[in-house]
């Protein structure tokens, strides 16, 4: 006679399993990490207001110029924070969308609005990490201002 399976025999992993599957399908995670992934950009991007009155350029501070952090756009971007963020939100809406949404011609929309976000964070991946700074040479031209009754300056 076979022994049937019981809670005892089974693998205790299966539960950690299950809660990480439940976690990136989880719709409150996802937008946890886009709210983490927009607040990482908006720093990298515009830094962060040393006053209330945000409309002034004065009132900010750029964190990426902190010291210890000192990185260039191209490094804040390429630094593996960011990276993490975006595999982790995209992992997120793909567990999402194949467990949460059934394919059908009602819920299309919901699939390319998914695979559309998935392409524009792929995209910004690939732009960082393809991207080249440095300076490059730029040839000025030569401006006259003349006004009657002065000389002309350049």
């Amino acid at each position: 006679m076979e022994a049937t399976p019981n809670a005892r025999n089974r693998p205790k992993s299966n539960g950690f399993y299950r809660w990480l599957l439940n976690l990136f399908s989880s719709v409150k995670f996802g937008i946890f990490l886009l709210l983490l992934l927009f607040i990482y950009s908006a720093i990298g991007s515009a830094g962060l207001p040393l006053k209330l009155a945000i409309w002034e350029p004065g009132s900010w501070t750029a964190v990426r110029a902190w010291r210890g952090l000192e990185m260039t756009e191209f490094e804040w971007f390429n630094w593996w924070p960011f990276t993490l963020l975006i595999a982790l939100t995209c992992l997120t809406l793909i567990v999402t969308t194949i467990r949460r949404i059934p394919f059908n011609l009602v819920n299309l929309g919901v699939w390319m609005v998914h695979a559309g976000l998935i392409t524009l964070a792929a995209g910004c991946v690939f732009y960082f990490a393809t991207k080249i700074e440095g300076d490059v040479p730029l040839a000025r031209g030569r401006v006259s201002i003349s006004m009657p009754g002065m000389e002309p300056v350049s």
